[in-house]
């Protein structure tokens, strides 16, 4: 919604706008990072769960696939990984709301819950000896990912005055898009690469999701998330009143 006094500028310069008024703010840029963190992460699924279908885990090697007339295994198992997917960030983000509440120090709390649930599910996809169990792990990650979609928007939401907030989001999705190409760009090129390969890049991934989630635990409640709670009172920012 526009707000009276405010117009926007075009794409290009709603984001010039947003990082200059983020980059006053260290603590508001810290959070506008969430999901572009996250996506440098889990972006490389995009690319890698598409070779896991068809190269590990093709439905045509399950005993139905012929009773069911399945053709194309791997399109299959990809079908099913893709509603595992959508359950999972779906389903995930009230379960942990209902878990943490709406609080700011708890919703970093859950987005750095989160990403670490984002890095073992992408370990489990490279673990997983079946089918299962992959699909496990991919409920494990997409609790996960949707958790830090819904709570940093949310968090955003809170934060961010109604002045500066479609300029900070216009800044958080840029960053969001280039650091989910550059993730799918790696991931295509490692498991490429003869001395890599499918299971060694998503391994790569888990690692890089875990260094992320030690990143974050600085800022949750008890470390740096309250005092980015007090930084944002602080300066008035707190414009909706919070949840107890």
């Amino acid at each position: 919604m526009a707000v009276p006094g405010e117009e926007s500028q075009g794409g290009w310069l709603d984001f010039v706008d947003g990082f200059r008024y983020l980059w006053g703010r260290p603590y508001l840029l810290v959070l506008s990072l969430i999901k572009a963190t996250g996506s440098l992460v889990w972006g490389a699924v995009n690319v890698l769960e598409i070779s896991f279908a068809d190269n590990v885990f093709p439905l045509t090697i399950f005993p139905l696939a012929q009773a069911l007339r399945i053709e194309d295994g791997g399109t299959a198992s990809l079908g099913i990984i893709y509603v595992v997917s959508g359950l999972g960030t779906g389903l995930g983000p009230l379960f942990m709301r209902r878990a943490l509440g709406s609080r700011p120090p708890r919703l970093i709390l859950g987005a750095t819950i989160g990403m670490a649930l984002v890095a073992v599910g992408i370990w489990g996809l490279a673990a997983a000896p079946t089918f299962g169990l992959f699909l496990l792990a991919t409920l494990v990650r997409t609790v996960g990912s949707g958790t830090m979609w819904v709570f940093s928007a949310v968090l955003l939401q809170i934060v961010v005055p109604d002045r500066y907030r479609g300029r900070v989001f216009a800044f958080e999705f840029a960053m969001l898009t280039l650091t989910q190409s550059v993730s799918t760009l790696l991931a295509g090129l490692f498991q490429d690469a003869p001395a890599w390969g499918l299971n060694q890049t998503a391994l790569l991934f888990a690692g890089m999701g875990v260094l992320f989630s030690f990143g974050w635990v600085s800022f949750t409640p008890g470390h740096g998330g309250m005092r980015i709670m007090n930084g944002c009172r602080r300066f008035g920012m707190l414009g909706i009143k919070m949840r107890r």
